[in-house]
């Protein structure tokens, strides 16, 4: 191939990433979305920020605050209580370039103090996945359990970002889960 036709083609490789982003770079069944998750767990309900206890209320303020100074865009009546102590939103990062992150923001109320959590693409959709594969073998075994019990935190034991992106936390059975992710690898680990 000549250099003419080399730079032809890239030209139009990329004027067609500018048009369709997400259908090039992004598989929709892999992104992370409230409604896959609902399918999941079942039925999940919405709550106002009004509702919430007054631990959560000021994290829950945090969190909106450093959302908006974050360049992501959520739904505010998007809500979901998902546990006695815990709470999600779906949110979505704006980024420079036009591709926009679907990640998950995480209202924790522990015993001593209640945060918010953000969790990266990555790791959302290995959240997804953990969620999802529990249900399935839950179904498969004929064991008929709260997923939610399982798979939310009850108490964060570590969080990082970096290089590599680090959430600990124990459930409701005391398990611990960790999510890991660096770069596209991601795993999450039952102990």
């Amino acid at each position: 191939m000549n250099r003419r036709k080399f730079i032809m083609s890239s030209a139009m490789g990329v004027g067609a990433l500018s048009m369709f982003p997400r259908v090039a770079f992004a598989n929709s069944s892999n992104i992370w979305r409230a409604e896959d998750l609902t399918k999941t767990l079942g039925t999940l309900s919405n709550v106002s920020a009004s509702d919430l206890p007054n631990q959560l209320l000021k994290a829950y303020q945090d969190m909106i605050l450093y959302l908006n100074q974050s360049n992501y865009r959520y739904n505010a009546n998007e809500l979901i209580k998902v546990g006695d102590n815990c709470y999600l939103i779906p949110l979505e990062k704006k980024s420079i370039v036009g591709f926009n992150a679907n990640e998950l923001g995480l209202l924790v109320n522990q015993k001593e103090e209640s945060q918010f959590y953000i969790l990266d693409e990555n790791t959302s959709e290995e959240f997804n996945r953990m969620a999802k594969n529990y249900n399935l073998n839950m179904q498969e075994i004929g064991q008929r359990v709260n997923v939610s019990e399982f798979v939310f935190p009850v108490k964060v034991l570590e969080e990082k970002k970096g290089k590599e992106n680090l959430f600990s936390y124990k459930n409701k059975f005391n398990t611990t889960i960790t999510l890991k992710s660096s770069g596209k690898k991601t795993r999450a680990i039952i102990s």
